[in-house]
C-alpha cells in the first residue's frame, strides 16, 4: 500500500491561506508524496471552474512535480441532489453535469492521475431506491464518459473507479444507492470500472469493512481512509478526535487482498484553522499514524 493525500489537507492555516508550496511542503512532512485533485471542492473545484482549465491544470502537474511528488487520482465532481424530485434539476444541469465528468477525465489525463473516482448517482425521481433504475440512470449518466474512455483508451492511462457513499444528513436522502460494497461492484462492473473504498463514508453504515473489503478484492483499485465516530465523514486521520473504525480489521483485509494502489488520505479538517506554527509537527504526526497502519498489515 502507497499513502497519499487529498491536496485538501492543508489549504488553510488560523493566519488565512496557504500557498500551493506550503500546502505540498505539509503533505511531504506527513510522509507522502503523492496527491489527489479533487474537482469538487478546494484549489481543484478553483481550477475546474477556470476558462482555462486544461492550462491551469498543466501548471499545476508542473508544480506538483517539481515538488518531487506525482498525482495519484483525481476526483471528479458530484451533486447528491441532482435526480431529486425537490431539487428539479434542469436538461441542461443534467446534460453539464454529464459534460463535467467528462472534463474531469480529460484533467485526469493532463495531470498524470492513476485513478479516476466517480460517485454513483441516485435517481430519487424515477423510483426511489430501486437498485435497476438506479442501475439504468447511472449508465446513462456515465455514458459520454465511458465513450470518451473508449474513444481515447490508447492514450489514457487512469483507472475509472467507482466510490461508495453515504447517507449524509445535510440531504433529504435516507439511503443512497451505492452504500454497499454489493452495489457498488455490481455498478463497477457494469461501467467496466474498479473501486474506491471509503471508509469514512462505510462507517455510518457497516462496522465491519473487513468483510466488504474482502468481498471487493482485486476490484480496489483506490481507497479513502480518514476517521470518524461513526455518525458522520468527520475527516480526521485515522485514530484522531476519537475516531472508532476499526482500522485493526481493515488493514489486515487490504493486505489479504493483495491491495498496492493508493490510500488517499482525506483529513481536510485536520490542518485547517491550526496555527501555521503547529502544522509542520502535526503534519509528521500523520507519519507516525501511517507507520502504525503499516504495523497492522503485517500482523
Amino acid at each position: 500500500m502507497k499513502f497519499a493525500s487529498s491536496l485538501n489537507f492543508a489549504e488553510r492555516s488560523r493566519e488565512g491561506a496557504l500557498t500551493l508550496e506550503e500546502s505540498l511542503d505539509l503533505i511531504k512532512a506527513a510522509g507522502m508524496n503523492a496527491v489527489e485533485i479533487d474537482l469538487s471542492r478546494g484549489l481543484g473545484a478553483e481550477l475546474f471552474c477556470d476558462e482555462f482549465a486544461g492550462i491551469r491544470f498543466t501548471e499545476l502537474r508542473k508544480k506538483i512535480n517539481a515538488a518531487g511528488m506525482t498525482v495519484s487520482s483525481v476526483h471528479a465532481p458530484h451533486d447528491p441532489t441532482l435526480y431529486m424530485p425537490e431539487r428539479g434539476a434542469s436538461k441542461e444541469e443534467i446534460e453539464k453535469a454529464r459534460a463535467d465528468a467528462v472534463a474531469a477525465a480529460k484533467m485526469a489525463h493532463l495531470l498524470g492521475a492513476e485513478v479516476l473516482v466517480i460517485h454513483p448517482v441516485d435517481d430519487h425521481i424515477n423510483g426511489e431506491y430501486d437498485r435497476e433504475v438506479n442501475m439504468r440512470t447511472n449508465l446513462e449518466h456515465y455514458k459520454p464518459l465511458l465513450d470518451y474512455i473508449e474513444l481515447f483508451k490508447e492514450a489514457l492511462t487512469f483507472k475509472l473507479a467507482v466510490e461508495n457513499v453515504y447517507y449524509s444528513s445535510q440531504y433529504r436522502l435516507r439511503r443512497r444507492f451505492g452504500e454497499s460494497a454489493e452495489e457498488v461492484i455490481l455498478l463497477a462492473d457494469a461501467l467496466g470500472a474498479g473501486v474506491c473504498w471509503n471508509c469514512g463514508h462505510a462507517h455510518p453504515i457497516t462496522m465491519d469493512q473487513a468483510r466488504a473489503i474482502e468481498k471487493i478484492g482485486d476490484k480496489l483499485v483506490l481507497m479513502h481512509i480518514s476517521d470518524s465516530r461513526g455518525h458522520t465523514d468527520a475527516g480526521l486521520p485515522p485514530m484522531i478526535g476519537g475516531g472508532n473504525i476499526k482500522w485493526e480489521a481493515i488493514m489486515p483485509a487490504v493486505a489479504r487482498i493483495g491491495f498496492d494502489g493508493y490510500a488517499v488520505l482525506q483529513a481536510d479538517q485536520y490542518l485547517t484553522n491550526m496555527p501555521k506554527a503547529l502544522q509542520k509537527d502535526a503534519a509528521e504526526f500523520v507519519g507516525t499514524i501511517f507507520k502504525k497502519l503499516e504495523a497492522l498489515i503485517v500482523q
